[in-house]
């Protein structure tokens, strides 16, 4: 068998193939430190959640279910959702020393920025607002301590939900996706060998990480009204061209509404390509349908350039920006007393 075959049971679900879902939960916990708590929760992780967890080959398994219930649905017969659950789990550096392993069993990335946790890195790296008394970046402070939902909408937001999941070379990924782009199991699990032949073999000490992933949280403010009031003026301006506010943001982003990308469908949008990623910009060098500057275009620029060097997920901001101009633009009731924001979760 080769080195870098995949073991789909050995693989956290939504790493490399989406979870099904419509509510999403998010849970931030802190282990406590006394050794009684540790050995409890130690037993009860064993015992009672590693059952729990979604493997990708559940994934796999539930979406045959899905599809032999849509394929022997009746005539007539009205659709229902199905009961379907999934579970993620993941630790921090400093809950997995708590769970009793030691520094050299964990690593620890460039510059430490695992140890670091991703508040402080969010505020020295990213640039989030600070809450003076903390330094933690403000959304850190209330909704990491507490239970939240994502709560999916209907249509095209389900639809959308895994546009730009990677495609992974022995896994998911078909011949068809070469434009897009396939990637390595290197590039997003641990323990794998290099495309280049490079040897990423785990450090002894590390052997349990084969087929883990590091994982990042984010949560993106909304401004929609403000991106449609901007791109409503901006099209204003060029009224002598016939245009609309949804082209501009078409331009902006590098996909329409529905996701269909405008280097397919430059002009107007197009719904029967919005889970399209086959295409790339190779006959495309002035610009003539995809601006330079569009999200998705210069975004895939600094993948491609770093893609083995950083081990970054290909298509992670790609995924952000269609919602951010596909799902969140069609909201049709906007509180304006509260500020509207969504989880993001990416692997690498």
């Amino acid at each position: 068998m080769s080195s870098n075959r995949v073991n789909l049971s050995n693989v956290q679900g939504d790493i490399i193939i989406a979870l099904q879902k419509r509510y999403e939960a998010f849970w931030f916990c802190t282990l406590k430190s006394d050794p009684g708590s540790i050995k409890g929760l130690r037993k009860k992780l064993k015992s009672d959640l590693l059952p729990l967890i979604t493997t990708t080959q559940g994934v796999i398994d539930t979406q045959k279910v899905i599809a032999d219930y849509q394929q022997n649905l009746k005539e007539g017969e009205d659709k229902k959702w199905l009961p379907i659950t999934h579970v993620n789990l993941g630790f921090t550096f400093d809950g997995l020393e708590k769970l009793g392993l030691k520094a050299e069993e964990i690593p620890n990335g460039k510059n430490g920025v695992f140890s670091k946790g991703q508040p402080v890195d969010a505020v020295d790296n990213l640039g989030d607002p600070i809450k003076n008394s903390t330094r933690f970046g403000r959304c850190w402070m209330g909704t990491c301590r507490n239970l939240f939902f994502a709560e999916a909408m209907s249509g095209l937001v389900i639809s959308m939900d895994s546009i730009s999941m990677a495609k992974i070379k022995g896994v998911n990924a078909r011949p068809e996706d070469e434009k897009a782009g396939i990637v390595e199991p290197n590039v997003i699990l641990l323990g794998y060998t290099a495309a280049t032949g490079n040897s990423t073999d785990l450090d002894p000490y590390q052997a349990w990480l084969k087929d883990g992933s590091f994982m990042a949280f984010r949560e993106l403010r909304q401004l929609v009204p403000e991106f449609q009031s901007f791109c409503a003026e901006t099209a204003k301006k060029f009224e002598h061209l016939n245009i609309s506010g949804e082209f501009i943001a078409a331009r902006i982003i590098g996909r329409w509404k529905s996701g269909a990308p405008i280097s397919l469908a430059p002009n107007e949008d197009n719904p029967e390509l919005s889970g399209s990623q086959d295409f790339d910009y190779s006959d495309e060098l002035k610009q003539e349908r995809c601006p330079y500057a569009a999200h998705i275009r210069y975004f895939l620029i600094a993948i491609q350039m770093r893609l083995e060097s950083h081990k970054l997920r290909v298509g992670f901001l790609q995924c952000v920006f269609s919602k951010l101009s596909g799902k969140q633009t069609h909201a049709s009731v906007v509180d304006p007393t509260r500020i509207t924001a969504l989880p993001y979760v990416a692997s690498w």
